[in-house]
């Protein structure tokens, strides 16, 4: 179980002062170093980070959000194809206070990837910031399946025990996959 082991690991290493260390990271160093493509690799990171820790259900994510310091999180609507959620709280209006254009693309990547582990439906998700927030909308694809991880994490330190089948995916259909997902957030999202 190496997402329950990695998710322990980190809630006992976690100490308030990390909260510079990420800051100084997150906001200063990535930008520079990512450039122009800076959103788009944060976006692709928060995914790999979701595949990296699953939860094991919607539940879950509020709980998650504060322990990693992403901010609050509430689910403000839901329907078949889209939910809504704010990121708020002194983790997100600090950063907004501190920079003129904090990106929150990596908090919206775990969240999309999360909810498309938990629905097994794929899932793309886009950002934007008002004054409550971060409004973070995920659209679903219910007519593509995607596949669940098995070893999602209960935050209490269990795991859901689901198992699912997992087939490999060549190179090609990885590359195919990857156009569909880019299609598809051109689709929903409008870019």
């Amino acid at each position: 179980m190496a997402g329950e082991k990695t998710y322990q690991a980190l809630l006992k290493t976690a100490t308030a002062s990390n909260n510079l260390n990420y800051t100084l990271l997150r906001d200063l160093l990535l930008p520079q170093l990512l450039g122009a493509e800076n959103a788009s690799i944060l976006y692709w990171a928060g995914k790999d980070l979701a595949r990296q820790l699953p939860l094991a259900n919607l539940e879950a994510l509020p709980d998650f959000f504060q322990q990693f310091n992403f901010g609050d999180l509430s689910l403000q609507g839901e329907g078949k194809h889209q939910y809504r959620f704010l990121l708020a709280g002194t983790a997100v209006t600090q950063r907004q206070a501190a920079f003129e254009t904090p990106e929150f693309q990596l908090e919206t990547g775990f969240l999309a990837q999360q909810i498309q582990q938990i629905t097994g439906a794929i899932a793309e998700g886009e950002a934007s910031i008002n004054r409550q927030g971060v409004v973070i909308t995920v659209q679903i694809d219910h007519s593509t399946e995607s596949h669940q991880n098995p070893e999602a994490i209960q935050l209490m330190g269990t795991t859901s025990g689901q198992q699912v089948d997992q087939q490999p995916t060549s190179e090609a259909t990885g590359t195919a996959l990857s156009r569909q997902k880019d299609h598809r957030k051109k689709r929903w999202f409008g870019h």
